[in-house]
């Protein structure tokens, strides 16, 4: 039996990059894996790619930014298989430049993607954990939330919030069999 073996779980950003790594070894170790992300042709090459080897992954194009997209996409998940059981929050982007340059729409887009979706999937999914009284939920900050990076002032303000809202939710959560923890 592998470690996650009849486990459901959902990986923001899982086209590309971490995510992409996350998908990879989740499915290896034996869970239903989702993949949540906005680039459709990566999405469903990773996810073709793995079926292929006989894992069972799906590729749900969502952006998680947007409140009415992760519901939906959370609703047929669940509906598919029945539990969602860990959600790997990683979606995320950069728009740097120093704070004399930078425009309140790329300060903007990087909260939208970084914390507020981070708070949108975790409200959602976490419904469904809580009910199961199981779940776990990991958020992907950085190091720069402790040390600060030049030209990262609105990725650097995103990965630090992370941080207070994991140990929030984690308070939250925990008593309802829902653990909430976060990597940098």
């Amino acid at each position: 039996m592998k470690k996650l073996d009849k486990k459901v779980a959902i990986i923001t950003g899982g086209a590309d990059g971490i995510g992409k790594s996350t998908v990879e070894r989740f499915a290896q170790e034996g869970a239903s894996v989702a993949i949540w992300d906005l680039n459709a042709e990566k999405g469903n090459a990773l996810s073709e790619s793995l079926v292929k080897q006989g894992f069972d992954v799906i590729f749900q194009q969502v952006n998680t930014a947007d409140f009415e997209s992760v519901t939906k996409a959370a609703e047929s998940l669940f509906k598919a298989k029945g539990r969602i059981d860990i959600l790997i929050n990683n979606a995320g982007i950069t728009r740097d430049s120093s704070l004399k340059k930078m425009t309140p729409e790329s300060w903007q887009q990087v909260i939208d993607v970084n914390l507020t979706g981070v708070f949108y999937c975790t409200k959602v999914v976490a419904d469904y954990m809580t009910e199961a009284k199981y779940g776990r939920i990991i958020n992907t900050s950085s190091v720069v939330a402790l040390y600060g990076n030049f030209g990262q002032t609105n990725y650097v303000a995103t990965k630090s919030a992370l941080i207070g809202m994991t140990k929030t939710l984690a308070r939250e959560l925990g008593r309802k069999g829902v653990t909430v923890n976060a990597v940098a």
